[in-house]
Order: structure tokens, then C-alpha cells, then sequence
């Protein structure tokens, strides 16, 4: 299994959707690029629809702990992860470096995880396809 960070287009995003209905427990996630502009924006909207606990009640996401939770996920009960950014181009528009911060985070860090480290770092750890997808 090799899970892929990869540029679609509209079209093309909705032949995947439909190609993955009924095809098995993938939790899909959709963000609305053209709203996310800042870091914090992009974790509000991340913790929202990975639905990550909170610890307590002033519980604030720190990208560090983004990172875990990603790497996490359990509470979804899933087979596979689709992560889908809508209006890539919009998303972080005013932070370039931010933006590439996160893209190299999944393809780096992430994707890595649920592709094989996860069966080397977690006891009964499984493999399972975590693919985002950028659309325009």
C-alpha cells in the first residue's frame, strides 16, 4: 500500500467519492480551503472533522498536538483515512509558508505513519491508507 498526497480536480474528486461508496469502513474528510487562511483556522477546522477528544475543558490544539492526534485516530473506528482540501488554491492563501509546512507534514510525517510506522511504533499497531487529496 503506498498512501499519496496527489492534486485533483473537481470532477475527479467526485469519481473517486463515488468509486469509494460502499467500498468499505474510509472515513472521509472534506475541508473548505477558501475559509482556512491561518494556522489556527486550520487546526479549529482539522480538530472539528478528525473529531479529536479533548482532553479537558480549555483544552487548546497545538500544531505538535495535531500532529499526534493524526497519527492517532482510533475513536473513528476506521479502515482508511481520505482527507479532501477543497479550493486548494485558496487554502492559507496569505501564508505560503505555513501552507508547505502542512503539505510537508503529510507527506513527511503522516502519510509515512499509516503506510508502515505505525506496525513499528504501536503494540497491534496496523497499516492503513491514509490519502489526502488537493482540489481545484
Amino acid at each position: 500500500m503506498k498512501n499519496e498526497l496527489c492534486c485533483l480536480t473537481h470532477r475527479q474528486k467526485e469519481e473517486l467519492l463515488n468509486s469509494k461508496a460502499g467500498a468499505g469502513n474510509i472515513f472521509i474528510a472534506e475541508l473548505e480551503g477558501k475559509n482556512i487562511d491561518h494556522m489556527d483556522g486550520y487546526l479549529g477546522a482539522i480538530n472539528k472533522i478528525l473529531q479529536f477528544p479533548k482532553p479537558s475543558e480549555h483544552y487548546r490544539l497545538s500544531y505538535d498536538g495535531y500532529l499526534d492526534w493524526v497519527r492517532d485516530l482510533e475513536w473513528l473506528n476506521a479502515d482508511g483515512y481520505i482527507l479532501i482540501i477543497n479550493n486548494y488554491a485558496s487554502f492559507m492563501k496569505n501564508d505560503a509558508t505555513i501552507k508547505n509546512e502542512i503539505i510537508d507534514d503529510f507527506k513527511q510525517i503522516i502519510l509515512p505513519w499509516w503506510e508502515n510506522e505505525v506496525e513499528q511504533c504501536v503494540v497491534e499497531g496496523k497499516a492503513k491508507s491514509f490519502n489526502v487529496y488537493l482540489v481545484d
